[in-house]
């Protein structure tokens, strides 16, 4: 189904197409001490949004230290353009590994287990020749040597995996995932991104498929998530060429801001209601506090 005829066929596109201004939605969340920072940027220029939004963060510098092994797990999953809003953009990719480096980090390590033919998602995604041109390690997703089992301590359905060999290697996790809709999830944000760092996709096509997707954060979380917002949001808004990112350092907050932005009640989101429960991460908006930046 296309994205667009999805939306029109369920609430969120009704309940986004009410809203004068999907950024109007950020009023709602209640400011205070002691609660899940979230922050959406929107804007023209990737490197501006990125870098005054880890700013607010406290610099990249907070999670970067000389020495880190980065992994950076854009969604790579689709032998699309970029323009088609179904990978994450390559340009953030790039900034981002660039900052890294700038920060002295030991190597960034890129790489995602595709749903379409591996090479393809790649090279049409633009990716693999930006993270190679800013000095990123760019893994093969999709073979098998490149994955080790694991077990996964605190599950009760994902209790092993074959996990990708720098996910469970690096010692810094940034979450890069592009905003989409999903018949099957609902939405596919940061959360669901990392289902590509597993080799057996089998265990996201069972009844439990959800709950899998929920106990990965029991692996490890992400240090940051950084959802590539623009195109979705532009597509059911009608503003069209504006950049958002939504950025945080609890990937189901991420998630959460980018549903109610949506016009989604996150709890109606299966994976994201089961990982709160679950002590996982924040979905509620009165433990978010929420920031907009206008770039």
């Amino acid at each position: 189904m296309r994205r667009r005829d999805f939306l029109r066929k369920t609430s969120m596109g009704t309940a986004f197409a009410c809203s004068t201004s999907f950024f109007s939605a950020a009023s709602s969340f209640v400011s205070g001490t002691r609660k899940t920072k979230v922050i959406v940027a929107r804007g023209n220029d990737y490197q501006q949004l990125f870098d005054r939004t880890l700013s607010e963060m406290g610099g990249l510098s907070r999670f970067v230290k000389e020495g880190t092994l980065v992994v950076l797990k854009p969604d790579i999953s689709r032998n699309a353009l970029p323009e088609e809003g179904l990978t994450t953009h390559p340009l953030l990719v790039k900034h981002i590994t660039k900052q890294c480096y700038k920060n002295k980090c030991k190597a960034v390590y890129v790489f995602d287990h595709c749903i379409d033919e591996w090479t393809k998602c790649y090279k049409n995604s633009g990716i693999e020749r930006v993270a190679k041109d800013a000095a990123a390690k760019v893994l093969p997703g999709n073979h098998e040597l490149f994955f080790r089992g694991q077990d996964i301590p605190g599950a009760s359905v994902l209790t092993r995996a074959r996990i990708h060999n720098a996910f469970s290697d690096g010692s810094l996790l940034i979450d890069v995932p592009v905003l989409k809709t999903d018949p099957e999830t609902i939405i596919s944000g940061g959360l669901k991104n990392l289902t590509g760092c597993i080799l057996d996709q089998d265990f996201y096509r069972q009844a439990a498929a959800n709950r899998c997707i929920a106990e990965f954060l029991y692996y490890k979380k992400p240090d940051l998530t950084v959802i590539d917002a623009g195109h979705l949001l532009s597509t059911v808004s009608g503003k069209s060429g504006e950049h958002v990112l939504i950025i945080s350092a609890d990937v189901v907050a991420a998630d959460a801001v980018a549903c109610r932005l949506m016009g989604i009640d996150p709890f109606t989101v299966e994976h994201l209601k089961i990982a709160a429960e679950l002590g996982l991460g924040i979905l509620s908006d009165t433990e978010i506090e929420m920031k907009n930046i206008v770039g």
